[in-house]
């Protein structure tokens, strides 16, 4: 108070230097990076599908036609192509024009392009769709069997600017909207989306969270300065946050986007229990109306609770370190980061402002200590000394049901899903994985028993293969496979007008003879991988699949059935000794979504372990340590219940719940254990009216805090991808339950406990 001044002075010196960093964030819209990072499963998945070290983006493009493809349609088709392949960005392609097929010119295999250029009659396009319809590997990969829509695949360098790529990109496509329903997807016009809903999001929900936290204010408190000075102390400590994070060199994910909003709804609470006091005490110390003075009494009486809470707050943002997704950690970090700020700001900022105006007037402090808040709290501590078992039965039914229902929780990896369903990319995207595979795979590699060299060259071990791709095929939600068999196959038609495999062994050598003139041209769904290795020892089926149902990517459940059957499959086929390895993007994401659920439940177990710790310590009692658990144990419960009665999936975001409940949630049962505690002393040990006194002064504040809160977590409602929907309402369900628990629950268990002691004194 004495150095007012100097604190404001500082203080906004700070806050311009974070500032200042800020203004260096960078957006990172690569889906890729919030995969987990130190798990040997999931680095041995991105090294084997070439994600880790590809220099390379896709893009997909599709066209249908209403009716039969015409002359007109085909020749736009082809000069749009043209115009899209002369890009110096664009390192390569795939489409019905340049796509391989295999020729018998008078007894000499050869391997050509699909045609030479834009057919040029009539007649010309009649065969070259009819080429499409009967050509085996171009059927769900750049034609449909009906031959009305075709696909292309382009490849450019991964520094391509994906915002300036894509609009430069539809502008190309463009002409095309006049004869045909044009879809677009893949990784660029993906990163472009991210990138701008981040940015979007950004602004918005911190406008939002802003207006909200100060309708809440001002409601709360009638008063201008309750309302001006918090949201200013609080915006100051999300600049401070966003500017930490981008000097650390931080960029700005789908995961960290809400990073402001988190710090502004969080830290809002830290300044409701100053004001709350301020104004509740003012005028009560008996020595006059020195502001200073009263503010000094203020803060010293929520110091406890506010820099405890804070304390606990943080170690459930730190726990986050122990996650293998760098972008989580770094989120952890960096809200950690700020709510120290909002600490270090409420207790010092905060009342270096409040020291510059007026004492409040007799109106204000009245509607604080004896409004219809504070009576209904008073029916509350009624209800609850009078039916505590009820209560704790309660809570232990909702414990109960919680454990039971834990494990049907879904994990999902779904990038497409994350975007607003409406998105046209969302129904391109399910259009290209219908028509041509979309980007979903699944491969199996079957290695030779011992290494034997040409065992998948054996007509006996040919016929295996065959069988098991029949067999996999009859699976709904594959698409398609391609392997060295199916070519071999395409080859001896066009080669000797036979169906299926060659049965002799000089005809199968001539064959995989023609397969090697191939070379390096590129037919497969793989980016990365080999047909057959070169002695012939191993061999891989490629696999297009998705959810037949939905239309969209497998969920982690369908992925683990799926899993299980082609393996049974495999093994069915080849029960001698030798051994198989599937493996895929489909199984990274399986395998991602398998590593943030243990990641979720070493950090929530942390977390807790440690909360409890800090609480033992600050109140030197183990019951107290346990009790502030109580809220933490039911906000977490109904988290999970949540989850799976709405089908909520953990994921990148949704994983981050339990932290944010276990660090902002016990914030409430502190602040009513402190109190519980010191009424405890002045009451001679009398349990009972410590708990009704707990209640009339912790009360308003517990539940003002969580309102502030959970208006400023409601916002995340409004954010555009689905996971910060589901984190904002699962995380303002899980705080409003903490507080629930804490006003019901809590006190109940102190009741049975208070009743357990008068019987053991009787």
């Amino acid at each position: 108070m004495k150095r007012s001044n100097l604190f404001i002075v500082v203080t906004i010196l700070i806050t311009a230097f974070f500032g200042y960093k800020a203004l260096d964030t960078v957006i990172d819209p690569d889906f890729y990076s919030i995969f987990p990072q130190q798990n040997d499963r999931v680095e041995q998945l991105f090294n084997e599908t070439g994600i880790t070290d590809s220099l390379e983006m896709h893009l997909y493009l599709t066209v249908e036609s209403e009716d039969d493809i015409n002359l007109e349609q085909l020749r736009l088709f082809y000069e749009v192509l043209q115009n899209i392949e002369a890009r110096e960005d664009v390192t390569g392609s795939i489409t019905p024009f340049n796509f391989i097929t295999f020729r018998n010119n008078g007894g000499r295999f050869s391997v050509e392009p699909m045609t030479a250029g834009a057919p040029e009659t009539e007649t010309d396009a009649a065969l070259f769709i009819n080429r499409l319809k009967t050509e085996p590997l171009a059927q769900g990969f750049i034609s449909s069997a009906e031959g009305r829509v075709m696909s292309a695949l382009f490849v450019t360098a991964s520094d391509v600017n994906p915002a300036a790529f894509t609009a430069e990109f539809e502008e190309l496509i463009s002409p095309l909207n006049d004869v045909f329903k044009v879809y677009h997807s893949g990784d660029l016009p993906f990163a472009a989306k991210t990138t701008g809903y981040i940015q979007k999001d950004l602004m918005l929900l911190v406008v939002l969270a802003v207006i909200v936290i100060l309708i809440v204010l001002f409601l709360s408190f009638r008063s201008f300065r309750a309302v001006l000075l918090p949201i200013i102390t609080v915006a100051f400590g999300a600049v401070w946050a966003l500017g930490f994070a981008a000097t650390l060199g931080y960029k700005l994910t789908v995961v960290s986007v809400v990073l402001p909003t988190i710090v502004l709804a969080i830290g809002s609470s830290y300044t409701v229990h100053i004001l709350s006091e301020y104004f509740r005490e003012f005028g009560q110390s008996g020595q006059g109306a020195d502001t200073a003075f009263e503010i000094c009494i203020a803060v010293s009486h929520v110091l406890k609770t506010v820099v405890l809470a804070g304390v606990t707050t943080i170690i459930g943002f730190c726990s986050l370190l122990f996650t293998t997704i760098a972008p989580i950690r770094e989120f952890g970090l960096s809200v950690s980061f700020g709510i120290l700020a909002c600490i270090i700001l409420s207790l010092f900022f905060l009342p270096s402002l409040l020291s510059k105006l007026s004492p409040p007037r007799d109106a204000q402090r009245e509607r604080i200590a004896y409004g219809p808040l504070n009576r209904l709290i008073g029916g509350i501590s009624k209800l609850v000394l009078r039916f505590y078992p009820v209560f704790i039965i309660i809570f232990i039914v909702s414990i109960l049901c919680a454990v039971l229902l834990y494990p049907e929780i879904s994990r999902k990896v779904d990038y497409v899903d994350y975007f607003p369903a409406d998105d046209k990319i969302v129904s391109d995207s399910a259009k290209i994985t219908e028509s041509s595979g979309g980007g979903q795979s699944l491969n199996i590699t079957l290695i030779a028993p011992e290494g034997e060299n040409r065992y998948f060259l054996r007509p006996d071990v040919m016929a295996e293969v065959d069988a098991l791709q029949d067999s996999i095929r009859e699976i709904p939600d594959v698409l398609g496979v391609m392997s060295f068999y199916t070519i071999l196959e395409q080859i001896n038609g066009v080669m000797f007008n036979e169906e299926g495999l060659p049965q002799n062994r000089g005809l199968i050598m001539l064959l995989s003879r023609y397969f090697n003139l191939m070379g390096d041209r590129d037919i497969t769904y793989a980016a990365d991988a080999d047909f057959v290795s070169g002695d012939y020892s191993q061999v891989t089926l490629f696999l297009k699949v998705y959810d037949s149902e939905t239309g969209k990517t497998i969920a982690d459940r369908d992925i683990l059935e799926l899993i299980e059957d082609l393996q049974m499959k495999v093994d069915a086929a080849f029960p001698e000794a030798g051994a198989s390895h599937i493996w895929g993007n489909t199984v990274l994401f399986y395998e991602a979504g398998r590593q943030i659920h243990r990641d979720q439940l070493l950090s929530t177990s942390i977390a807790m372990v440690l909360i409890v710790i800090v609480s033992m310590i600050f109140f030197r009692s183990v019951l107290m340590g346990f009790c502030s658990l109580i809220p933490l144990v039911f906000a977490i419960a109904l988290n999970y219940i949540m989850m799976v009665l709405f089908s909520i999936p953990l994921d990148v975001t949704t994983v981050l719940v339990s932290n944010v409940a276990i660090g902002v949630g016990v914030d409430d049962a502190i602040h009513f254990l402190l109190q519980y505690r010191s009424r405890l002393a002045l009451n001679g040990r009398d349990r009972r009216p410590a708990i009704v006194e707990s209640y009339q002064i912790t009360g308003r504040p517990i539940i003002l805090t969580t309102v502030s809160i959970v208006a400023g977590f409601s916002i995340l409602g409004f954010a555009s991808f689905k996971p910060i929907v589901y984190f904002g309402l699962l995380v303002s369900i899980s705080l409003a339950a903490a507080m629930i628990s804490t006003l019901l629950f809590l006190p109940a268990f102190l009741a049975a406990y208070s009743r357990i002691k008068d019987i053991r004194r009787s």
